[in-house]
């Protein structure tokens, strides 16, 4: 934690295994979590930077309620370069990170043994993570030396599975005195979950035992510009010894999309697709932050797309917080006030609450303001636009849904990617005859009935049978072939009189050609010729 920061630290409990095979715990927790008032968190005072732990895991003058764990997470101290070291003499534990300093003080009572060691990590949420362990004593007498596991990171793409052998897994880098065989036992602080896949905030990772891994990204989750990194953490054990280090998942959005192939963007042609944000009081902003205070991660290009369009149409920010509450990426809600609002902290501003804007928020939420509310209320905060102003200095790309709209027509109808004339001018058309959102629909339907009737789509759809009609639609838009339900639906559709215009534009809009095509419109920007 800086000096006259507010911090925060959390407790949990961390088992190695003896080479015997039993568990030992640390000795000075016996097995449980500090809490305070709920949160599962302390929160020091401005300035205060010591902790009272006495040998039985009582933090003195602070807290009296107990649970489950043993790990410290110090949000405020970078883990990269961080060490930890314990004096014997005043009991105290200082880790340091270049001129940032942790102490904690423990009761003379507590006396770590000469097995005992304290070992830092990322966090995974820009802090670090301190745990004790005990280095078990080796069969014979002596010490054995517990692996060196060093961070690791790797690059990939939205769309593409990553797919990293031994040879260049988590393991490959770390090292174990004496030449025993390192071994992942777990990811994310639970033990025994190798070889299952583990959520992230961007996708899924397997690991296996030997170090090598699959990655899975969502590519619903992708942004329409700039990197994003997916955190995890593993624990590695070699002799009966433990270590833990961190994993990052740097991911680009791909050009080409979800089945139509891939290629580089086309930056060139961007300004054709949307706008580049700079604003950090735009409405595209305050959408960007609140997917980070209430999801845990930047928008998708999708969701950033809809949803600041939406605002500027004159949607509230509220009714955008209220539909991330309510999906099921958010999850179930979080009922307890002071949770909920060191939650929107923790993600959005990356520290705790201090008193003040804890109690103000709490007391709201106590007197019927709505989560969604509050969560603007931060999310627009002049504190939260600092945080993001470095990202907006350089650009957010944000789409525009008439353009993308448009251009899933030409792929839906024509099989092919927009033209730059073609897209300019059914844009302006679709966007400028007033009537709002109707009005833009109902010139989106006349849009798809001017590409029906045009000389190139008569010129490449020879079989104008309703069935050739849908089944073209279907691998324009969505790349593959209708299924049963879909094409009964699409054809009794036509019989019963709506038109072939219509049709098209509701499986051109549909999520799923959204999702389908995004990676040539609005992260792409792909034009033919």
């Amino acid at each position: 934690m800086n000096s006259g920061v507010n911090s925060r630290l959390v407790f949990a409990i961390k088992h190695l295994p003896r080479p015997q095979g039993a568990y030992q715990r640390c000795p000075w927790n016996r097995g449980r979590i500090i809490t305070s008032a709920g949160t599962g968190a302390i929160t020091f005072a401005n300035g205060a930077q010591t902790l009272q732990v006495d040998a039985n895991g009582n933090v003195a003058n602070v807290l009296t309620s107990f649970g489950r764990e043993d790990t410290i997470d110090l949000r405020g101290l970078t883990a990269a370069g961080a060490s930890a070291s314990y004096d014997a003499a005043t009991h105290t534990l200082t880790v340091t990170n270049g001129a940032t300093t942790d102490t904690l003080h423990f009761d003379t009572s507590f006396a770590p043994g000469a097995n005992d060691r304290f070992l830092v990590s990322d966090d995974g949420a820009g802090g670090a993570r301190l745990s004790l362990i005990t280095v078990p004593p080796q069969q014979g007498g002596g010490t054995t030396a517990a692996p060196v596991a060093v961070n690791d990171s790797y690059t990939g793409l939205f769309g593409a599975q990553l797919v990293v052998t031994k040879a260049a897994g988590v393991l490959a880098n770390d090292t174990l005195a004496g030449g025993g065989t390192l071994t992942v036992v777990g990811v994310n602080d639970t033990v025994g979950n190798t070889g299952q896949a583990v959520a992230g905030r961007y996708g899924s990772l397997v690991l296996a035992a030997d170090g090598s891994f699959t990655y899975s990204p969502d590519a619903t989750k992708a942004p329409a510009s700039g990197s994003v990194t997916d955190h995890f953490t593993y624990r590695e054990q070699g002799n009966g010894l433990g270590a833990i280090a961190s994993v990052d998942i740097v991911l680009s959005p791909q050009g080409g999309g979800m089945g139509t192939g891939t290629g580089a963007p086309q930056l060139a042609n961007q300004p054709l697709f949307g706008t580049i944000e700079h604003s950090t009081t735009s409405p595209a902003a305050g959408v960007y932050a609140l997917y980070e205070a209430l999801l845990g991660r930047v928008p998708d290009a999708l969701g950033l797309e809809a949803f600041a369009g939406a605002v500027q149409g004159g949607t509230s920010l509220t009714s955008v917080a209220s539909a991330l509450l309510a999906s099921p990426e958010r999850g179930a809600p979080v009922t307890d006030p002071t949770a909920y609002v060191q939650g929107l902290y923790t993600n959005l501003l990356h520290r705790t609450a201090d008193s003040g804007g804890l109690t103000n928020f709490t007391n709201e939420l106590n007197a019927g303001v709505s989560q969604a509310a509050v969560a603007v209320q931060i999310a627009t905060s002049q504190e939260a636009q600092n945080v993001n102003a470095s990202t907006f200095s350089t650009g957010v790309f944000v789409a525009d849904a008439s353009e993308a709209s448009v251009a899933r027509l030409y792929y839906g109808l024509l099989g092919r990617a927009p033209d730059a004339g073609g897209l300019q001018a059914l844009s302006a058309f679709v966007e400028n005859g007033g009537g709002g959102a109707a009005g833009e629909a109902a010139r989106l339907d006349q849009t798809a009935a001017a590409i029906i009737n045009s000389p190139e789509y008569a010129s490449t759809h020879s079989n104008g049978t309703a069935l050739a009609f849908v089944n073209g639609l279907y691998a324009g838009a969505l790349g593959r072939a209708p299924d049963a339900g879909g094409q009964t639906f699409y054809l009794d559709q036509l019989a019963h009189g709506v038109s072939r215009a219509t049709v098209a534009l509701e499986i051109a809009e549909s999520p799923e050609a959204q999702i389908h095509l995004v990676g040539v419109i609005e992260q792409g920007f792909h034009l033919a010729g």
